[in-house]
């Protein structure tokens, strides 16, 4: 018998695409870190990711409710965490985004953000003073005084204090095991009955 010749068959998926991912990770070790703005972007990111957009920073501030200070910091905190990396692009004015693989977060992460975020605050902390030296040598002693007393670092504050407290979503309880029904005062369990009640289940009663 004639042996069947193989056939090579390449399979295309026309449909249109309407869904993205994300790794597990991002909800289970890197959410308490980027919190909801950072996730929120990062989404978004994902979500665009393999398409050409003609989009402004700006426009995303906008379609996210945030400040564009906010969303820059985030971008920052993106970039710190090893989720995505930004690049100038080949046009004036224009960046381009990478998805980057998801890392584990450990503690050589969490010592090594601590370290990059440090130093940030040192470097806002030193361009605040020369700000406000510079409005006291022409003159704007108020001005001057207000920078020295405004507290623009929360965001790198807050971000140490979460790291000081990080764990992961693994430690807030057992997923593996499912819990008893609890019921609430006043409110009765399905099948709350004995074990020899003719009414429980595996009796095969009926109530």
């Amino acid at each position: 018998m004639e042996q069947e010749k193989k056939r090579v068959f390449r399979i295309r998926d026309r449909r249109v695409p309407t869904e993205f991912s994300i790794h597990n990770h991002i909800i289970d070790q890197w959410f308490p870190i980027i919190t909801t703005k950072g996730y929120t972007l990062y989404c978004l990111y994902c979500r665009m990711a393999g398409e050409e957009h003609s989009i402004s920073n700006y426009a995303i501030a906008r379609y996210t409710g945030m400040a564009a200070n906010t969303m820059a910091d985030y971008n920052k905190l993106l970039v710190w965490c090893g989720l995505i990396r930004i690049e100038p692009g080949t046009a004036p004015n224009t960046h381009n985004y990478a998805i980057l693989e998801t890392p584990t977060v450990n503690a050589e992460r969490i010592a090594l953000l601590k370290g990059v975020a440090a130093a940030e605050l040192d470097r806002r902390i030193q361009a605040q003073q020369t700000e406000a030296n510079r409005l006291q040598q022409i003159g704007l002693t108020a001005a001057a005084e207000k920078m020295r007393h405004t507290s623009g670092n929360k965001f790198i504050a807050a971000l140490l204090n979460r790291l000081q407290k990080w764990q992961p979503l693994q430690v807030y309880g057992d997923h593996n095991q499912p819990q008893p029904p609890q019921a609430q005062p006043g409110q009765l369990l399905l099948f709350d009955h004995p074990a020899d009640d003719p009414c429980h289940p595996t009796n095969g009663s009926d109530p």
